[in-house]
């Protein structure tokens, strides 16, 4: 009986709290979820597009390696707890979640190199990935879902630790991201976020700029002191 109450007593909670989120206009369940469908499809097929370019440039294929479960486990619930804290200043139930999985699915990039033959591993943590699918998606579902988008790439780039291929498949280089790159990185973000849903001119408010600051100081805090802790985040 005590169990029941709990877990009833917690959603209730959970369901006024929901109702005091609002909604933004046409940013429905589907819509998002099409949203995440759409960029899961434009991370695999860029990776597998980079492939074949880095093939016919004469780069030979790696043999996958896969991490242990503990390393992908930490790696996305660190990812997962980032966006949202990134997101939550947007005070948008449909972006609440949305964000999180979107930063969370820029990673299936790992499926090449873990589990699939690649040539440069997190082939999709790269520029020119970035402008594609914030144009494919401002294109084919509008400009919240391209803003989200763009943002949960930026920040989850900026809070992975370790090099990038950023101008991949141009070139197999890696370019570490300084601290201070990662901060400008987590403030680009978190602003993307916001500015889905609300004009620039609403960062006047103490309401909007005030969690704002709070949100990226805990995620840049986060960065600079708990991922040194975390080595593991870094080979992902």
């Amino acid at each position: 009986m005590t169990g029941d109450f709990q877990a009833s007593s917690l959603t209730r909670l959970l369901g006024r709290f929901g109702r005091l989120l609002p909604s933004a206009p046409g940013f429905t369940t589907r819509y998002g979820l099409l949203t995440l469908l759409v960029y899961v499809a434009a991370v695999v097929g860029f990776v597998a597009f980079a492939i074949q370019v880095e093939l016919l440039l004469g780069n030979p294929l790696a043999a996958p390696r896969a991490p242990g479960v503990a390393r992908n486990a930490t790696d996305a619930f660190w990812h997962l707890a980032t966006a949202f804290a990134l997101v939550l200043p947007t005070r948008r139930r449909g972006a609440l979640w949305l964000a999180p999985l979107l930063a969370l699915g820029l990673d299936v990039d790992h499926v090449f190199g873990y589990y699939l033959p690649t040539v440069t591993p997190r082939s999709a943590h790269d520029l020119f990935f970035v402008m594609l699918v914030g144009i494919l998606l401002y294109l084919i579902r509008g400009r919240p879902a391209a803003l989200i988008a763009v943002g949960a790439t930026v920040g989850h780039v900026a809070v992975d630790g370790g090099s990038f291929p950023f101008l991949g498949p141009l070139t197999r280089t890696l370019f570490p991201l300084p601290f201070v790159a990662q901060a400008v990185l987590v403030v680009l973000a978190a602003l993307l976020f916001f500015l889905a849903f609300e004009p620039l001119s609403a960062l006047r408010k103490n309401t909007n700029w005030m969690p704002l600051v709070v949100s990226c100081g805990i995620v840049v805090g986060a960065v600079y002191f708990l991922l040194p802790l975390l080595p593991a985040l870094s080979s992902f």
